[in-house]
């Protein structure tokens, strides 16, 4: 191998590292996108319909469909 494939390789190796963190960075940043927005929805609802009985029926009618 000469010098400048191996430093071609190098190259390319820096550059794959730094597309697998960016890509990690963005998966990261929508990961906790989705939890912030999901924990927004529950504080909606708790609002909406309080946690009394109402509350209870709701998360039984969205849960049983899943299951």
């Amino acid at each position: 191998m000469t010098e400048e494939s191996g430093a071609a390789a190098a190259a390319g190796a820096s550059e794959r590292a730094a597309g697998v963190l960016r890509n990690s960075a963005v998966m990261a940043v929508a990961t906790v996108g989705s939890r912030l927005s999901g924990f927004v929805r529950s504080l909606v609802l708790v609002w909406a319909l309080g946690t009394a009985i109402f509350a209870d029926s709701f998360n039984l009618a969205n849960t049983i469909p899943t299951s």
